[in-house]
């Protein structure tokens, strides 16, 4: 992988081989000796591996003359740095609803698009934060 002539192809083909063995579920019985236990599932992706999977091996297609070790993905890392932030901040905030079906995950990128949107289209922010004050 660290060549600089590694393809694209090469590369998905890689990628991929390493994901399904990534999200290879359990086989046989739990209770008996020939249980193997999965390592993760499908739900349990991050951005960083959905884009290493899904994009570094088009990025590498399109500009190979740069090789494999041109691409950062501290841009996903920081995306997901801040994704756990929001997840810890406000999903598990108050107990949480427990009559919520919602994924995690779905609220977040949620929460994400209504900034994105207020902040494309200029929306007024009327609804500041209220604070508390203790009185002693």
């Amino acid at each position: 992988m660290q060549d600089k002539k590694t393809t694209g192809k090469f590369f998905r083909y890689k990628a991929k081989s390493w994901l399904d063995a990534f999200t290879a579920p359990s086989t046989g019985h739990p209770n008996r000796s020939n249980f193997v236990r999965g390592m993760y599932r499908v739900q349990d992706i991050t951005p960083y591996i959905h884009v290493l999977c899904n994009y570094v091996a088009e990025f590498l297609e399109i500009h190979h003359e740069f090789g494999l070790a041109a691409f950062s993905c501290s841009p996903v890392e920081k995306k997901n740095h801040m994704q756990v932030c929001l997840y810890f901040q406000n999903t598990l905030k108050d107990g949480r609803n427990k009559n919520s079906r919602k994924l995690a995950i779905l609220e977040m990128l949620e929460h994400e698009n209504r900034q994105l949107y207020f902040a494309s289209n200029k929306v007024p922010n009327f609804l500041k934060k209220s604070k508390k004050y203790r009185l002693q």
